[in-house]
């Protein structure tokens, strides 16, 4: 009979150990839950954290090539200043034919523009400087400016009557 009560004895201690490993394997389980969600929190954090960092550095891109657009402007503007006091002109006086017209510039008049800034531009960007943008024919050339402000320019008697004949000026 000892024998017997000896072994139910151990019987209800193995009966208590299950319990109390189910017990843990369920609170082992419930912490294990948890630490899946907070992993996937984690990873939902450094994705975001991802995003904003390409963003900031699509941003610092943008302020590096705004920065380099400005130093090439301030040294178009020196450029400026420098011919100014050179030769006493101001080189940013233009007169634009749609000025003179007295309306809006034309397509032609903004394409001009356009593709003379940046060849001007990219002459400042190779380091040449004292130069002039000016159409011959239909390309865009450069001139020393000393060597363009001796030039005289011509109008042709075709094209000239052609004017006269548009604005009925005689």
């Amino acid at each position: 009979m000892k024998l017997l009560s000896q072994r139910l004895d151990r019987f209800i201690t193995l009966c208590h150990a299950v319990t109390n490993s189910e017990d843990s394997l369920v609170k082992r389980s419930e912490q294990i839950s948890a630490l899946m969600a907070k992993q996937n929190d984690c990873s939902l954090v450094i994705e975001e954290q991802q995003r904003v960092q390409w963003e900031l550095e699509k941003k610092l891109e943008h302020l590096s090539a705004c920065k380099d657009r400005a130093a090439a402007l301030k040294h178009i503007l020196n450029e400026n200043e420098r011919i100014h006091q050179e030769i006493g002109i101001d080189p940013r006086v233009t007169v634009l034919g749609h000025i003179q017209r007295g309306g809006s510039p034309s397509s032609r008049d903004r394409i001009t523009a356009t593709y003379m800034g940046f060849e001007a531009v990219r002459l400042l960007a190779e380091g040449k400087s004292c130069r002039v943008v000016a159409m011959d024919g239909e390309s865009y050339v450069d001139y020393d400016i000393h060597e363009a402000l001796q030039m005289k320019k011509g109008l042709d008697q075709q094209t000239y009557t052609v004017m006269r004949a548009l604005t009925g000026v005689h």
